[in-house]
């Protein structure tokens, strides 16, 4: 058997349960392994486990309908789900399908070879919907979170942080000299140093510290935990070790040491600066100011004092 695939079927019909397992049982390319919960509130006790897919009867003892849907969707957000029913509403199924279901079949039309195609397309559609999520989320070349991914986190980071009365500190970082190897190696040579470079970043991070390549050889890096100004200093002095010991390039049978260094600029959240738009911009001028007074160093953006 070339797959095996876990199915909960929340099914209150015994007949209906034992005719699609048999149904099931006749498809030689793989096994399936059920649960079954007659209601909702059973279907309650398997959020723990792990399901490629849920098969769901909308007419069950203590929900009906659409609210069946929502209320599996609500209980598992990342399952796929087909919804089985003797009913023959066509109005159903369409309902089912806006609320996003992976598919709807009629228990009268159903037979064992659409059943188990049913099932398979459902998971592998489900996979590659959250393969592309993923994909949409993660910079390619480095595999740390985009810029579109590391929005979505500080804003969520910040958010809490305001609500909680925390503070937070955001690194923008720049790598110095890095267009020289472009120019001079090639834009291969540059890839493999944003590659060494961001592992390097990661080997450093604390457990809460959120790392991103925002383009180029832009990053930024969001410590939680770090308000004030000497421990954000400290953490981010930890992080210029990336750059401490050469790069080594391999290019055309040739090993490069490529000695670079690293620009930071620090903001930390709190009074004026209570945006991801504004804490992003205000370390990216203190990263600047790093840049035109000898680059290889770390400085702090200074907040105008607030009016009395």
């Amino acid at each position: 058997m070339s797959d095996e695939y876990r199915i909960l079927m929340v099914e209150d019909d015994s007949d209906d349960y034992y005719l699609t397992k048999q149904a099931l049982a006749k498809d030689h390319h793989r096994r399936y392994d059920i649960d079954r919960a007659k209601s909702i509130r059973a279907a309650s006790d398997y959020v723990s486990n792990r399901y490629d897919t849920i098969l769901l009867d909308v007419v069950l003892p203590d929900s009906e309908g659409v609210n069946s849907i929502l209320e599996i969707q609500n209980a598992f957000p990342n399952t796929p789900i087909i919804v089985l029913t003797g009913m023959g509403n066509d109005e159903l199924g369409q309902s089912a399908i806006q609320l996003g279901v992976a598919d709807y079949l009629s228990k009268s039309d159903m037979t064992p070879g659409l059943l188990s195609r049913c099932i398979r397309f459902s998971i592998e559609r489900h996979n590659l919907i959250n393969k592309l999520q993923n994909m949409a989320l993660i910079d390619p070349l480095t595999l740390l979170s985009n810029r579109a991914d590391f929005m979505q986190k500080l804003e969520h980071h910040l958010e809490y942080s305001l609500r909680y009365q925390t503070k937070l500190a955001l690194c923008m970082v720049d790598l110095d000299g890095f267009k020289q190897v472009n120019d001079t190696l090639g834009h291969r040579a540059g890839d493999q140093v944003l590659q060494q470079f961001s592992t390097r970043l990661k080997q450093r991070l604390r457990k809460s510290d959120v790392l991103a390549r925002l383009g180029g050889d832009e990053f930024v890096i969001l410590m939680l935990g770090v308000g004030d100004e000497e421990s954000s200093m400290q953490a981010a002095k930890e992080k210029m070790q990336a750059v401490a010991e050469p790069f080594l390039i391999y290019m055309d049978g040739q090993v490069h040491d490529i000695q670079l260094g690293m620009s930071i600029g620090i903001c930390i959240s709190g009074g004026t600066i209570s945006t991801p738009d504004k804490l992003l911009h205000c370390a990216d001028q203190a990263m600047y100011q790093v840049k035109k007074s000898g680059k290889n160093n770390i400085a702090l953006h200074k907040s105008p004092p607030e009016s009395a």
